[in-house]
Protein backbone atom coordinates (compact mmCIF):
# COMPACT_ATOMS: atom_id res chain seq x y z
CA UNK A 1 0.00 0.00 0.00
CA UNK A 2 1.33 3.04 -0.77
CA UNK A 3 1.86 6.32 1.44
CA UNK A 4 1.77 9.76 -0.11
CA UNK A 5 3.20 13.12 1.16
CA UNK A 6 1.24 15.49 1.78
CA UNK A 7 2.17 17.95 -1.30
CA UNK A 8 1.45 14.55 -3.48
CA UNK A 9 -1.98 14.01 -1.93
CA UNK A 10 -2.91 17.54 -2.42
CA UNK A 11 -1.25 17.93 -6.14
CA UNK A 12 -3.93 14.83 -6.60
CA UNK A 13 -6.77 16.99 -4.93
CA UNK A 14 -6.27 19.66 -7.22
CA UNK A 15 -5.87 17.82 -10.93
CA UNK A 16 -9.06 16.09 -9.13
CA UNK A 17 -10.76 19.11 -8.95
CA UNK A 18 -9.37 20.38 -12.41
CA UNK A 19 -11.16 17.12 -13.86
CA UNK A 20 -14.66 17.45 -12.35
CA UNK A 21 -14.97 21.18 -14.02
CA UNK A 22 -13.44 20.61 -17.04
CA UNK A 23 -12.56 16.63 -18.04
CA UNK A 24 -9.89 17.81 -20.86
CA UNK A 25 -8.00 19.32 -17.34
CA UNK A 26 -6.53 17.52 -14.77
CA UNK A 27 -6.96 13.52 -13.70
CA UNK A 28 -9.65 11.71 -12.06
CA UNK A 29 -7.81 10.69 -8.94
CA UNK A 30 -6.69 7.22 -8.29
CA UNK A 31 -5.93 7.02 -4.62
CA UNK A 32 -6.32 3.22 -4.62
CA UNK A 33 -3.97 1.07 -2.71
CA UNK A 34 -3.00 4.26 -0.53
CA UNK A 35 -2.98 4.41 2.84
CA UNK A 36 -4.80 7.63 4.25
CA UNK A 37 -5.43 7.23 7.57
CA UNK A 38 -6.11 9.40 9.74
CA UNK A 39 -6.42 11.64 6.54
CA UNK A 40 -8.78 14.77 6.73
CA UNK A 41 -10.40 14.81 3.32
CA UNK A 42 -13.68 16.66 4.92
CA UNK A 43 -15.92 18.77 2.70
CA UNK A 44 -14.69 18.07 -0.67
CA UNK A 45 -14.98 16.95 -3.84
CA UNK A 46 -14.22 13.63 -4.65
CA UNK A 47 -16.91 12.18 -6.94
CA UNK A 48 -15.73 9.62 -9.13
CA UNK A 49 -12.22 9.00 -7.70
CA UNK A 50 -10.75 5.67 -7.40
CA UNK A 51 -10.21 4.64 -3.61
CA UNK A 52 -10.69 0.98 -3.89
CA UNK A 53 -8.19 -1.31 -1.63
CA UNK A 54 -7.21 1.72 0.46
CA UNK A 55 -7.16 2.47 4.11
CA UNK A 56 -9.66 5.31 5.21
CA UNK A 57 -9.23 4.44 9.02
CA UNK A 58 -10.05 6.86 10.85
CA UNK A 59 -10.39 9.29 8.16
CA UNK A 60 -12.29 12.29 8.06
CA UNK A 61 -14.83 12.47 5.20
CA UNK A 62 -17.48 14.72 7.18
CA UNK A 63 -19.85 15.66 4.10
CA UNK A 64 -16.95 14.87 1.35
CA UNK A 65 -18.93 13.84 -1.75
CA UNK A 66 -18.31 10.81 -2.85
CA UNK A 67 -20.65 10.60 -5.64
CA UNK A 68 -19.75 7.33 -7.45
CA UNK A 69 -16.59 7.11 -5.69
CA UNK A 70 -15.13 3.08 -6.32
CA UNK A 71 -14.40 1.99 -2.13
CA UNK A 72 -14.33 -1.30 -3.04
CA UNK A 73 -12.05 -3.03 -0.01
CA UNK A 74 -11.41 -0.59 1.40
CA UNK A 75 -11.25 -0.06 5.37
CA UNK A 76 -13.35 2.90 6.25
CA UNK A 77 -13.35 1.42 9.86
CA UNK A 78 -13.60 4.26 12.54
CA UNK A 79 -13.77 6.71 10.18
CA UNK A 80 -16.20 10.11 9.88
CA UNK A 81 -18.39 9.39 7.20
CA UNK A 82 -21.45 11.75 8.82
CA UNK A 83 -23.40 13.84 6.06
CA UNK A 84 -20.69 12.06 3.11
CA UNK A 85 -22.35 11.62 -0.07
CA UNK A 86 -22.06 8.07 -1.13
CA UNK A 87 -24.80 8.21 -4.04
CA UNK A 88 -24.29 5.33 -6.75
CA UNK A 89 -20.90 4.13 -4.52
CA UNK A 90 -19.27 1.02 -4.86
CA UNK A 91 -18.79 0.25 -1.40
CA UNK A 92 -18.27 -3.79 -2.38
CA UNK A 93 -16.18 -5.71 0.95
CA UNK A 94 -15.84 -2.41 2.51
CA UNK A 95 -15.36 -2.28 6.70
CA UNK A 96 -17.34 0.77 8.46
CA UNK A 97 -16.66 -1.34 11.71
CA UNK A 98 -16.92 1.55 14.27
CA UNK A 99 -17.87 4.29 10.97
CA UNK A 100 -19.60 7.24 12.03
CA UNK A 101 -22.94 6.96 9.62
CA UNK A 102 -25.15 9.96 11.02
CA UNK A 103 -26.97 11.61 7.66
CA UNK A 104 -25.37 9.75 5.40
CA UNK A 105 -26.64 9.90 1.74
CA UNK A 106 -26.53 5.97 0.19
CA UNK A 107 -29.01 6.68 -2.70
CA UNK A 108 -28.24 3.54 -5.48
CA UNK A 109 -24.67 2.96 -3.19
CA UNK A 110 -24.07 -1.14 -4.22
CA UNK A 111 -23.00 -3.02 -1.33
Amino acid sequence: MRILKQGELELILENHLKWLKNKEDGECADLSDTDLSGTNLSSLNLAFADLSNSSLHEANLYRTNMYRVDLRNTDLSEAILSGADLSCANLSGVDLHGANLDGIIFNGTKF
